[in-house]
């Protein structure tokens, strides 16, 4: 792992300026390997959630969606190592599974779905007044499939509980084969639930002592979609989902595999990581990674190796936020394939520190209660 002079005040890799933070390892490997499928089951899959993209992108270009960043207030940069290291022993985190946060009917007619979302939250005896930092997490499962316990998300939700957090781990509606004439309305749908879920963690601030000017957004591969759609999208719409006349404004997205561009499920990957022979490409699919504007704090994770959705975007949006004045952080992770969270979330590595250290300064958590009293510090 290469690593720079401090940025921001803490240690981290830098290109060029602390705008921009940007994990790059020592050797990317630049071997060329052949796609392999496990099974038609698993292609059938992959490229419906390819077509969807490719498809919802092309139908927000016509529908005259900008992709542009939430108006950002410029939070004052402050990373906290009290929010970085853990805080409680994971299976002290208080669980309330089920939580019925909103329903809305698909958007392909039928009746109401309700939505629920499970709540990881810090043991009380540490947080009797501070308000928290809050997260929002969404599945993968290319649209179709997946929930709330899939993914590893309890797994990422238990390791920011530890730390701090209030983290609603949500369920969102589902599109079905039938559905995917319309893909721009699946995706939306599904941005809608998001929004609806931070609108209720804002309307229960005070009961679950969240900080509302403090919370994040995050998924896995379509969840980092969905969190980049929901981040950078403007006019995305608010939907019905739920918790009416509050705010869903955020403060900072996280994407593990995802993506604004185009581009998926490609059989190699040549020299410098481009990808080749792509079932989905750009063109003739859209990219709108470079359309769009400075906006709230971006953190990704992607692996080297994913050829699902590849490496070589994200390290072109996170290129694209340096340029627009946008704190990002890429965390690349050598021979990673696609949503490597065995290696982000790993306590052994330099990736977990690195990323929740950034995500502690896009909160501003040096501004908070360091989430333990005396006695409560893990040892």
């Amino acid at each position: 792992m290469e690593t720079k002079e401090a940025c921001e005040g803490f240690p981290m890799p830098l290109k060029n300026t602390s705008w921009f933070c940007c994990w790059k390892p020592r050797h990317l490997s630049s071997s060329s390997s052949s796609c392999s499928w496990t099974g038609l089951a698993f292609l059938s899959s992959t490229l419906i959630l390819a077509l969807l993209f490719t498809c919802s992108l092309a139908a927000a270009a016509m529908a005259g969606i900008v992709l542009v960043g939430d108006a950002p207030r410029d939070m004052p940069w402050g990373p906290a190592e009290c929010f970085v290291r853990p805080s409680f022993q994971e299976d002290a985190v208080h669980v309330h599974s089920n939580i019925h946060y909103g329903s809305a009917p698909s958007a392909f007619g039928g009746g109401k779905t309700d939505l629920l979302l499970d709540l990881y939250m810090p043991p009380a005896i540490a947080h009797h007044h501070a308000a928290r930092p809050a997260a929002v997490l969404m599945h993968g499962g290319t649209f179709t499939a997946g929930s709330k316990e899939t993914d590893s998300l309890p797994r990422w939700a238990r390791l920011l509980a530890a730390r701090g957090y209030v983290v609603a781990s949500i369920n969102y509606r589902l599109a079905t084969a039938a559905d995917l004439h319309n893909p721009d309305a699946v995706a939306n749908m599904a941005q809608e639930d998001a929004r609806a879920a931070v609108r209720y963690l804002r309307k229960n601030a005070n009961a679950l002592r969240v900080d509302s000017n403090r919370i994040m957004v995050g998924g896995d591969s379509a969840g980092g979609v969905i969190a980049l759609y929901y981040g950078y999208v403007r006019n995305a719409s608010e939907g019905q989902s739920g918790n009416p006349g509050i705010s869903s404004e955020i403060h900072a997205v996280m994407a593990i595999s995802g993506t604004l561009k185009s581009q998926a499920y490609c059989a190699l990957l040549g020299a410098d990581l481009e990808p080749k022979y792509c079932e989905v490409n750009s063109p003739p699919g859209p990219d709108y990674t470079f359309a769009i504007e400075k906006g709230v704090p971006l953190l990704q994770i992607h692996g080297t190796q994913d050829k699902v959705l590849p490496y070589v975007n994200a390290r072109a949006l996170a290129s694209r936020a340096h340029t627009i004045g946008t704190r990002n952080l890429l965390v690349s992770v050598p021979d990673g394939g696609h949503v490597p969270m065995e290696q982000a979330f790993d306590p052994a590595s330099e990736y977990l520190d690195s990323w929740l250290r950034f995500l502690s300064g896009a909160l501003n958590l040096a501004e908070l209660e360091c989430p333990t009293k005396s006695g409560a510090v893990m040892t």
